[in-house]
């Protein structure tokens, strides 16, 4: 089974030509030939190395991505590394492309299947998050004051990672609104625990976003697409802080800063 664009077995060259694609909107070298048995050939659109092949390439089209089992996995993981290895992920194995890849956008769907191991999954992940003596850890505010501004705190900090964004006013309220009918029902922690089911379920955690913003006659990624598709492509998990950081100061908007970050996702010890 394989990953296109997996980070684990590119080589230093491949990962630059990538990042360059990333910037000018190409898709170099990306596109296998079919031999007409429905298996690839080997061979790519054209002569050349990829970062030559960039001049005739197509941009893609806007597209949502699920993440896949291994990617989402390694998300919960990253984002509560706290926790990392204190619960169970179930996820099915992703539907293999007759090309042999594992995450073609369109067999990505979401089924009941898909949908039930997700709520399983945070469900798993928000019962280690809250409980005795993890929670006041994570969340500070928890053993002090643990009311509606703390809540927030959470959503704020944790919405971001796992959105691979910072989360809009509307939908920060949705979360609490969600937190508010749970608090009057359960405890603090408990209603935790329902906010971060509900987070890891939101597809804004369970799709990579690649619609971009109207540049011209095309679509053009923005600054978190763009930390997003850098995180998955050359590392197979969410945007570090660092990175995230550098999309809020717009810090990803040339070929020399996105060749940086890809070297520096490829050297992490992950």
């Amino acid at each position: 089974m394989k990953t296109r664009f997996s980070s684990r077995f590119m080589g230093t060259t491949a990962a630059l030509a990538l990042a360059f694609a990333a910037v000018s909107g190409c898709s170099a070298g990306e596109s296998e030939q079919d031999g007409g048995d429905g298996k690839p050939t080997g061979e790519f659109e054209g002569n050349g190395p990829a970062v030559q092949l960039c001049s005739g390439s197509a941009t893609g089209s806007p597209v949502l991505r699920r993440l896949t089992a291994r990617e989402l996995t390694a998300t919960l993981n990253d984002v509560f590394p706290e926790v990392a290895g204190q619960w169970t992920p179930s996820f099915s194995a992703d539907l293999v492309s007759h090309f042999g890849y594992d995450n073609e956008a369109d067999r990505l769907v979401v089924s009941k299947q898909t949908a039930r191991e997700i709520d399983q999954a945070g469900r798993a992940l928000s019962e280690v998050i809250t409980a005795e003596g993890t929670l006041g850890t994570l969340l500070p505010c928890a053993s002090t004051s643990p009311d509606r501004a703390c809540a927030g705190e959470f959503v704020a900090k944790y919405g971001k990672r796992l959105y691979r964004r910072p989360p809009t006013s509307a939908e920060t309220e949705r979360v609490l609104a969600f937190f508010d009918e749970a608090a009057g029902k359960t405890t603090f922690p408990e209603a935790i625990a329902w906010v971060t089911r509900a987070l890891v379920q939101s597809p804004a955690t369970v799709y990579r976003r690649e619609l971009g913003v109207v540049d011209g006659s095309s679509r053009k990624l923005d600054q978190y697409e763009l930390a997003t598709a850098l995180a998955y492509t050359f590392g197979g998990t969410a945007p570090s802080d660092l990175l995230l950081t550098m999309a809020d100061n717009g810090e990803l908007n040339s070929k020399e800063a996105l060749v940086a970050a890809a070297k520096q996702i490829i050297s992490s010890p992950r």
